[in-house]
């Protein structure tokens, strides 16, 4: 398929471009850039040095990829901004590659939503099928698993991790990991159940998500230490994988976990 180059766009020698490729008036391309095939880059939008955006991804205007991080210990080492396919890049979306002091890289997997003004920091690593709702800052070295909703205007501080098929509410300042399958809401940021609603639209059966609310239940409810009753929720749903994912993600975290605001309300 044709390439098209609108003739107001700047594209360096250095870029190589796919198959049925648009770029739109006044953007600019720099660096070794890929684009892969029918990649459209609305208008104004600027892809800066080792950033590779995959087949079928739409950038919308006055979105800048792959510029410099402010991150004070970055050196202008060449870190990349890997970019999959399918995604949407709406207006005024802003990535950064990654720096020496971690992956090298920051990676964006497929058909994500990315809406107005949505910041992604250095050395992320974001999954597929997430949703970013306006105004969402993601702080560097931050993870983000597959299925992910985060409302508008949340902030998410730096090296959190959370789970696949979690809900983050709108106006939240993330400190704390969250679990798989979580809803999150408030100031501050608290658990506040299971996201059934999500779990159903992905196809997880009646059995799964009724497993995955008892474990919760257990594991955030009163009785015993919280290590006691994730071992006993362990043992209790080693038959269900998706409680199973939770659980795992629980053993295997390196930080504090975000917590129901009201124990016994999680054992309602």
């Amino acid at each position: 398929m044709t390439v098209i180059i609108h003739p107001t766009a700047i594209v360096d020698d250095a870029v190589t471009l796919g198959s049925g490729v648009v770029i739109g008036p006044y953007c600019v391309l720099t660096g070794p850039v890929v684009l892969g095939d029918d990649v459209e880059l609305k208008s104004h939008v600027i892809v800066e040095g080792h950033t590779r955006i995959g087949a079928g991804t739409v950038v919308h205007p006055f979105s800048v990829l792959g510029a410099p991080t402010p991150d004070r210990k970055y050196k202008g080492e060449a870190a990349e901004l890997i970019i999959g396919a399918k995604n949407v890049i709406r207006e005024y979306v802003s990535m950064h590659p990654g720096t020496a002091a971690d992956k090298m890289k920051t990676v964006i997997g497929d058909n994500n939503l990315f809406l107005e003004r949505v910041h992604v920091a250095h050395d992320c690593i974001i999954g597929n099928h997430c949703t970013f709702v306006n105004n969402v800052g993601i702080s560097g070295h931050v993870v983000i698993e597959d299925h992910v909703t985060i409302g508008g205007m949340t902030g998410i501080t730096q090296r959190i991790r959370i789970g696949h098929h979690a809900f983050i509410g709108g106006f939240v300042k993330l400190e704390e990991d969250v679990i798989p399958f979580a809803l999150v809401r408030g100031e501050h940021g608290y658990l506040d159940g299971v996201n059934i609603i999500g779990m159903q639209r992905h196809n997880y059966s009646e059995t799964d998500i009724s497993a995955v609310r008892k474990a919760y239940r257990q594991i955030f409810g009163d009785g015993g230490t919280f290590a006691e009753r994730v071992a006993q929720a362990e043992s209790d749903f080693a038959g269900s994988p998706a409680a199973m994912d939770m659980i795992t993600f629980i053993n295997n975290r390196d930080k504090a976990l975000c917590q129901p605001k009201n124990p016994s309300r999680a054992a309602a």
